[in-house]
């Protein structure tokens, strides 16, 4: 379909314009004719027949090609399961489906969430338009706004600053400062007139800065810089360098400088100082790269200059206190798998609180691109008015009013980037909750047609005796799920289970202790044809013998229910019963809503251990196979390799610390955050690693310290989201207990200072701040440290020259906290785990609460240990 017959299939006789596309309407199920135009000032404007919307390009934090946004899913979802369709639905179906129709979206960054981002959904017939204004011109705007607005080094932050507060975007010096420029050469202006006015500009730029002077020392720069007065861009770094004041550099530059006086370091110079004080050990190739990137060539060789040492000193490769080696792969990867930790999260699909907040299909899409190597879908037959199922698995957390969103739309989002951040395996856990058997043939076929070859299908060998290693499984998916154990076709067979049993459809015997014998023996009695079997079923009263429980059904194979609340087991039928539930606590404990209660005129009512899902979905279960705890003795007897648990946070504390360190060497253990967290907080995930839980699942959904924590764990071995456990939790570790207390290391952290601690995005709501850092370091053993330095007033470039001393035992699992305050209020701060420091002089970048970068914003630090 050519640029044309597109537009007359749209718009009919509406006025074509030159750029044209179309832009969808998910709420009102349209296709609404667009402009999108690229201003040179930064912005796209998007204009529709009564509406302009002016968006700047430094928000738009991708182009997206295709349709992967949740607008474009439940926009072609609705539109295709639409009952109706119109006349112009069956234009947009043909529409969409034609081979030749571009799709892409804008994708704007949220202030209010970590992952999520709102979307402008775009699609066209002009493949050459798409190409030339889409992929070109506006790619390269934002790729150059990001380049502008994106620094690691000393001279890009003043750069920056001196666009923004000196010079005004997209306009030339003369503009701004004076009203004539002479040239000296091509390369550069210098200012003639008007120094008043850049005088005051200047000084209100400090006074930004959060930098407050004494008017007589203000004057005094200015009078050593003659008032501004011919002053080129290099020439105003230098000045503000000035009032920049970082002693340590210069002690550092004039220690290795040559005769400890001369304004250079020579390359000897740099060699001792990178070895003596930084603890590195470059090669020559790193070594000529440094002195052509930072040196400055006089009489025929380079030397490091004190600017360039400056710049030096603010390099992420070389000083930047997280470990550059830590950026890339660089553990063993050939171990099984059950000698990891690895990242996971809980209620994937879910983008705020666990009961109210909306399911997403993109959440699933950024929490994979942060190197989360297990995820969550939680299944259900979607129920249509009149309550009847359908042949529909869907995702949303049940019981709540989450919305659901369709099965094939979340796994094609998760095919499409399972492997884009890291190619290690995927595990995706799933909480089938879906009682009909279609459903089950429907997931499996889903999952078989979309992940094709990565999803792994092969059995357990009977002889395995481990898991097999992140570097054999690279790029194949994993499900992780209860499997059949006593296939029984009659139980609950073509059944909807909710919907039978208050209608009194199956006949119910009521079991407990008092007169268990009489029940024994009319069960006993009855007879049943293999047609019949599935209707009559035995309900159990708590204190009835599990015994009991299996002969019944080891004997007679009869569907049996186990009563939380014996309400109304009075009865023979129970009927009438408003709101019934059937929680599935089954074998993995895997159920959030242990700790909800029921209401007034319900019943909470428990399955047997035995599930029956059809053999197409029983079969994509292998290495990661769920199973009833009922203790970890008795798992460590009888569990085979692929067998696994999965605890709450309160329950898996309750095991035996020893015999879990234990069982967790060869088996996988998955924790998950308690029902009672609706507002998705989470739990410490420490004390969990601390016993060797290789699935600690947090919920992603909020930034909190425990988020932050995992986020440091699992930023080390480039982010993989594999990350080898301690020595003593790995499989082949002796069951030797006083290998367990190494010597303990003493950490000595010195608090140097701070550097441009405003970014003038109102980092700070006034402008007397009391500024303070407060160093925590969490360590494995429970032990947590707090150490706050002194307060400062002085927001630009504040100084303390504070030393702290902590002792730590387990270096894998010791986390240390840097928090900045303003007025005691949390401001800023940076989480890192102690492997990944080094040792030297450093910085580090500060996050603020949604862990997003604040630019240009570092503090700096002595480590030793």
């Amino acid at each position: 379909m050519n640029s044309t017959s597109f537009n007359r299939l749209m718009l009919g006789n509406h006025r074509r314009t030159k750029r044209q596309f179309f832009l969808i309407n998910v709420k009102k199920m349209t296709m609404k004719s667009a402009n999108i135009i690229v201003k040179q000032d930064y912005y796209v404007i998007i204009s529709m027949s009564k509406r302009r919307i002016r968006i700047p390009l430094i928000k738009i934090k991708e182009i997206r090609i295709g349709q992967m946004t949740d607008s474009w899913i439940e926009f072609v979802t609705k539109l295709k399961n639409k009952s109706n369709k119109s006349n112009y639905d069956h234009k947009m179906i043909k529409l969409l489906d034609d081979k030749n129709l571009q799709s892409f979206s804008l994708i704007i960054k949220r202030d209010d969430h970590p992952l999520l981002c709102y979307s402008w959904d775009f699609c066209t017939g002009n493949i050459d338009l798409f190409k030339q204004l889409i992929m070109t011109e506006m790619q390269e705007k934002i790729n150059e706004l990001n380049h502008l607005n994106s620094f690691e080094t000393h001279q890009e932050m003043l750069e920056f600053l001196y666009r923004k507060y000196l010079l005004k975007e997209g306009k030339d010096v003369k503009h701004m400062f004076c009203k004539q420029t002479k040239t000296v050469n091509d390369e550069e202006n210098i200012i003639v007139t008007d120094y008043h006015r850049l005088q005051r500009r200047f000084q209100k730029f400090l006074h930004n800065l959060n930098l407050t002077l004494d008017r007589r020392y203000f004057q005094i720069i200015m009078e050593m810089n003659d008032q501004l007065k011919l002053k080129n861009k290099f020439d105003l770094f230098d000045l503000i360098n000035q009032f920049d004041c970082r002693p340590y550099f210069n002690f550092l530059f004039n220690k290795y400088s040559i005769h400890g006086d001369d304004d250079r370091i020579s390359r000897e110079g740099l060699i001792h100082f990178l070895i003596e004080e930084q603890h590195e050990s470059p090669d020559e190739l790193e070594l000529d790269e440094l002195m052509e990137k930072f040196g400055e060539k006089i009489q025929e060789q380079h030397y490091i200059t004190r600017r360039g040492f400056y710049y030096l000193m603010e390099s992420p490769k070389w000083c930047e206190l997280f470990d550059y080696d830590q950026k890339k792969v660089c553990q063993d990867m050939t171990r099984p798998m059950t000698d990891y930790f690895i990242a996971s999260s809980h209620n994937t699909y879910l983008s705020g609180d666990q009961l109210l907040s909306p399911s997403s299909y993109e959440m699933y899409r950024q929490i994979l691109l942060t190197g989360c190597r297990c995820i969550e879908i939680d299944l259900w037959d979607d129920v249509g008015e009149n309550g009847q199922g359908t042949t529909r698995p869907v995702i949303y957390h049940g019981y709540t009013l989450t919305k659901k969103i369709e099965l094939q739309g979340v796994l094609e989002t998760i095919n499409s980037v399972a492997f884009e951040k890291s190619d290690y395996p995927l595990i995706i856990s799933i909480e089938n909750r879906c009682k009909q058997q279609e459903n089950h043939r429907r997931i499996a076929h889903l999952m078989r047609t979309i992940f094709n070859d990565r999803l792994y299908l092969e059995p357990v060998p009977d002889d395995c005796r481990q898991f097999p290693s992140p570097e054999q499984m690279r790029g194949k998916i994993f499900i992780k799920c209860s499997k059949n154990r006593s296939i029984n076709e009659h139980f609950l067979s073509g059944t909807d289970f909710d919907a039978r049993l208050p209608l009194g459809i199956m006949d119910i015997y009521v079991m407990s202790n008092d007169n268990r014998r009489n029940h024994m023996t009319q069960i006993q009695h009855l007879n049943y044809s293999k047609r019949q079997r599935h209707e009559p079923m035995v309900i159990i009263k708590n204190d009835v013998e599990e015994d009991d429980e299996s002969y019944l059904h080891r004997s007679y194979r009869l569907p049996i229910i186990r009563v939380r609340q014996t309400k109304f087991m009075n009865r023979r039928v129970i009927s009438n019963i408003d709101n019934f539930n059937a929680y599935d606590d089954d074998d993995d404990d895997d159920d959030d809503n242990d700790d909800e209660v029921c209401g007034a005129e319900s019943i909470a009512l428990k399955r047997s251990s035995d599930h029956h899902w059809d053999e197409s979905f029983s079969s994509c279960i292998n290495y990661f196979e769920t199973r009833k705890f009922y203790s970890i003795k008795k798992c460590l007897e009888e569990f085979k390799i692929n067998h696994m648990i999965s605890r709450d946070e309160r329950k898996s504390l309750e095991i035996n610390f020893d015999e879990y360190r234990q069982f967790t060497k060869n088996h996988m253990v998955r924790v998950y955050p308690s029902g009672w967290r609706q507002n998705s907080s989470n739990y410490n995930p420490l004390d969990h690693w601390n016993c060797g839980a290789q699935l600690v699942a947090l919920n992603y959904q909020r930034s909190t310290l425990p988020m932050f924590m995992n986020n440091a764990l699992f930023s080390l071995n480039g982010q993989c989201g594999y990350v080898l456990k301690p020595n003593h939790l790995r499989h082949d570790y002796p069951n030797n207990l006083s290998n367990l207390h190494p010597p303990l290391i003493k950490l000595r952290i010195k608090i140097l200072c701070g550097q441009f601690w405003n970014t003038f995005h109102n980092m700070f709501e006034c402008q007397k701040v009391r500024l303070k850092i407060i160093t925590r370091v969490y360590c494995g053993d429970n032990r947590t440290y707090r150490q706050p330095t002194d307060t400062t007033s002085n927001g630009f470039n504040p100084i303390w020259n504070e030393t702290f001393e902590f002792l730590i035992d387990q270096p894998e699992l010791t986390f240390i906290h840097f928090t900045l305050t303003n007025h005691d209020n949390f401001f800023a701060h940076y989480l890192i785990s102690f492997k990944a420091m080094r040792k030297g002089y450093r910085f580090v970048p500060l996050y603020d609460k949604n862990y997003r970068l604040i630019r240009f914003t570092k503090l700096f630090l002595h480590i030793d240990y």
